[in-house]
């Protein structure tokens, strides 16, 4: 029996346990995005001093997407990052939430899971905003329910001067499947050295890392 964290806002443990009909508690997730719109910028660029990224940036990242209901036990994938410093483009293959390390091919229902592009998009004063649109995260990469789910998910992505190896930045995301949900959190992809991917990795700009396994 896979561990899941104890999930305390509203309704969302029902949601999470395939439930419908409970209202969303932060509203439409178009308020939502614009809230975020709003703060989202000020904040990754006042966590991590942003410049200009160049092709140095391309190589294989260590993907933890980290909603603020689970803060230590992030959604992870492998990420291929390829940039030529105006634009980035991202092709993210899922992860096992509980071993951070078994590239899942297949979900528990026999379904096959392929690794997913995005982008690409353009970069300005070292900023991307990535939306990954109709995302999908297998359960066994979901760190909040064994439910596979599919997902909305705008990222506001620094390239961090001070560590030019870390990418990372907010988000907001929209569940649209099995049911709705909306969630926040941080990410952060971490440059993977020799194919190895972190133990623990880092969850945001600040640094913090995941839970050890």
């Amino acid at each position: 029996m896979r561990k899941r964290p104890f999930v305390t806002f509203l309704c969302a443990g029902s949601l999470l346990l395939g439930a419908s009909g409970c209202p969303d508690p932060e509203g439409k997730f178009e308020d939502f995005q614009r809230r975020f719109e709003e703060i989202g910028p000020k904040q990754v660029a006042g966590l991590c001093a942003a410049a200009q990224p160049d092709a140095m940036a391309t190589g294989s990242y260590f993907f933890s997407l980290t909603p603020t209901v689970s803060p230590n036990k992030p959604a992870p994938f492998i990420a291929d990052v390829q940039t030529d410093g105006s634009d980035v483009t991202i092709t993210l293959t899922p992860v096992n939430a509980d071993d951070r390390s078994t590239v899942i091919t297949m979900t528990a229902q026999g379904d096959p899971v392929m690794p997913q592009t995005f982008g690409p998009f353009p970069i300005s004063n070292g900023i991307a905003t990535l939306d990954l649109v109709d995302a999908f995260v297998p359960g066994d990469s979901n760190p909040l329910s064994e439910n596979n789910l599919t997902v909305q998910a705008t990222l506001e992505m620094a390239f961090c001067s001070d560590d030019p190896s870390i990418l990372c930045g907010t988000f907001v995301a929209n569940v649209t499947a099995p049911f709705a949900l909306d969630l926040e959190g941080t990410f952060a992809f971490q440059a993977r050295e020799n194919d190895m991917n972190p133990e623990p990795p880092v969850v945001d700009c600040d640094g913090r890392q995941a839970d050890a396994i």
